[in-house]
């Protein structure tokens, strides 16, 4: 499911002209889907998300999204924890990958083209 999820929101930014990056250093707009079936697979998210938060202070006009069921669990908590976080989508909101994208991108990026790093 969590690949899914990442699919078809990866295919409703290629369609508004993102594109995707090799390397979060390059992307403008970085999208973690996440997971909380497990506490192992948490705590690497978590670790990994407070990664791509510091290297922020390099880009700063970047966007780091976290998303899926263990934003979804977490919600303002995890923004608490890692103020660097621009969005928390839970789970249920990406069923609507293009809701997700007005939503969230008009909240928080420029009118330029993105380039992301979907995984």
């Amino acid at each position: 499911m969590n690949a899914a999820d990442s699919d078809l929101l990866l295919a409703a930014l290629m369609h508004r002209g993102f594109s995707p990056t090799a390397s979060p250093n390059a992307a403008d707009l970085i999208i973690v889907n996440t997971c909380s079936v497990r506490e192992h697979a948490e705590t690497r998210a978590i670790t990994r998300i407070t990664e791509i938060a510091a290297k922020k202070a390099t880009h700063p006009d970047s966007q780091l999204w976290v998303v899926g069921c263990m934003a979804e669990r977490l919600g303002k908590e995890l923004v608490k924890k890692i103020p660097a976080i621009d969005a928390v989508i839970g789970a249920p909101e990406l069923a609507d990958p293009e809701e997700v994208l007005r939503r969230y991108l008009a909240e928080t990026a420029s009118a330029t083209p993105f380039r992301c790093n979907p995984r």
